[in-house]
């Protein structure tokens, strides 16, 4: 079997992340409102909590970002992310030496593609990180305390995983599993 490399585009990790967020915004919406609201609860948001609520809770983040993680997988669909991971070991015993040549082949035609969409990635996830931390802690935080819409003893820091649970932790679970998928992907499977 002949193997050939993808041609990745400079920018076309970060566009088909964006794309797929929108595409299933309302399951990744859900997914993320699980994790976000979690992480507040976590950070005190809603009052103190015992600490087998605290792992309860962590649990729920985690099976949040494995179903997101499944949903990439399945291309929107949980049902073919479940097949696609049960698969897995049997493709790795049958095609493993292929795949990974196939990975080599599309890391070495696309160094710098895949370099281009890290670095993208990186600014992109800085300035939302920054952002976040300047926006809660200049004003947004004592907002929500003034307002009671938060409890007393909340942290920033429980505010600041909200925030970041709704916007940049999805973005970089969706990005790196595209990544990976890219990096597997025979030409004729784009």
């Amino acid at each position: 079997m002949e193997l050939r490399a993808i041609h990745l585009g400079f920018a076309e990790l970060i566009s088909e992340t964006q794309r797929f967020i929108n595409q299933h915004w309302v399951k990744i919406g859900i997914l993320n409102l699980i994790a976000a609201f979690g992480r507040l609860a976590q950070g005190g948001g809603f009052g103190a909590i015992s600490p087998w609520l605290f792992s309860l809770i962590d649990v729920l983040v985690v099976v949040a970002r494995f179903g997101l993680i499944i949903l990439v997988l399945g291309q929107g669909s949980w049902q073919a992310g479940v097949k696609q991971i049960v698969l897995f070991p049997k493709r790795m015993t049958t095609e493993g030496g292929l795949l990974w040549k196939q990975l080599k082949m599309n890391v070495f035609w696309n160094k710098i593609a895949f370099s281009v969409n890290f670095i993208v990635f990186m600014i992109i996830g800085t300035v939302t990180n920054l952002s976040i931390q300047l926006f809660t802690h200049l004003f947004f935080f004592n907002w929500l305390k003034s307002h009671q819409f938060i409890a007393a003893k909340t942290t920033t820091w429980g505010v600041i995983q909200f925030l970041g649970n709704l916007s940049i932790t999805p973005f970089t679970v969706v990005f790196m599993v595209l990544v990976a998928i890219f990096l597997v992907r025979k030409p004729e499977q784009r």
